[in-house]
């Protein structure tokens, strides 16, 4: 329940926080979630693996979390946010993505009947 209620709120508050103003582009909001949120999500995949024994949903949501965090990393050696390019803000999408995927995929094996 928590999981599913996680899946739901997480993408809709982080749609509705650029709206409050550029509190979304700070480096420090970045890093907090990436602390934050990266080792909670890489929890949830390993304990989804313990419950149900597919790996398919860890690898997914692991390589996402793998492609957020070096991206992160990466964004403290830019000085300007014109410098981070396009490019950037589509691999972050899509590691985004696999990360959301993963979950799914970890939602929906949990709930499959397969650890009977």
């Amino acid at each position: 329940m928590a999981c599913g209620v996680h899946c739901v709120v997480t993408p809709v508050v982080l749609a509705v926080l650029p709206a409050v103003g550029g509190v979304m582009g700070s480096r420090w909001v970045h890093t907090g979630l990436g602390v934050v949120l990266v080792p909670v999500a890489l929890w949830a995949f390993w304990r989804g693996l313990r419950r149900h024994g597919r790996l398919r949903a860890t690898v997914i949501g692991g390589l996402g979390a793998t492609v957020l965090m070096t991206l992160l990393a990466s964004e403290w050696n830019v000085c300007c946010k014109e410098e981070l390019g396009w490019w950037r803000a589509t691999v972050s999408v899509v590691g985004s993505a696999m990360l959301v995927g993963g979950h799914l995929l970890n939602l929906r094996d949990g709930r499959c009947g397969c650890d009977e």
